[in-house]
């Protein structure tokens, strides 16, 4: 029986995330991590282990959860958010213009959605601001275990 989640050691923090949810972006650095196509070190527990920021994993984890990257915290720029995707074979998300973000409960956070959806595709903020606040929760608590 093939395993239901896949466990990432990201810089000390273990994350576990279904596997189907990471074969929702097939070609991904994680997706082809778990299927064997790239090879990886893994930890002693048997985690892949990952040498990058495990705040910005949280933001690539949504991505594979939920088809969207959500507002950021303050001091992640936009152009490390990208450059996660990237790494992470997910470079097909672009910024949601300021206008569609609601500007009294975000600030100046910037969200991101999939290349090629129209306004009425994306997400409204307020939904995504609930998201995004349990992303930086689990982050605080990773941190603290």
């Amino acid at each position: 029986m093939s395993p239901t989640t896949a466990k990432f050691n990201v810089q000390g923090i273990v994350f576990e995330v279904a596997v189907t949810a990471i074969q929702s972006q097939p070609e991904s650095r994680l997706a082809k991590m778990i299927d064997g196509r790239l090879r990886y070190l893994k930890d002693e527990s048997g985690a892949f282990f990952i040498d990058r920021s495990p705040e910005f994993f949280n933001i690539v984890i949504d991505v594979y959860r939920d088809n969207r990257v959500y507002p950021s915290k303050p001091g992640m720029t936009h152009d490390r958010i990208l450059a996660e995707l990237k790494y992470y074979g997910l470079e097909d998300f672009e910024a949601v213009p300021t206008e569609l973000v609601d500007e009294a409960r975000v600030g100046d956070a910037t969200t991101y959605t999939r290349k090629g959806l129209t306004a009425n595709e994306k997400t409204p903020a307020k939904d995504m601001l609930s998201l995004g606040n349990l992303s930086q929760l689990l982050i605080a608590r990773a941190a603290s275990n």
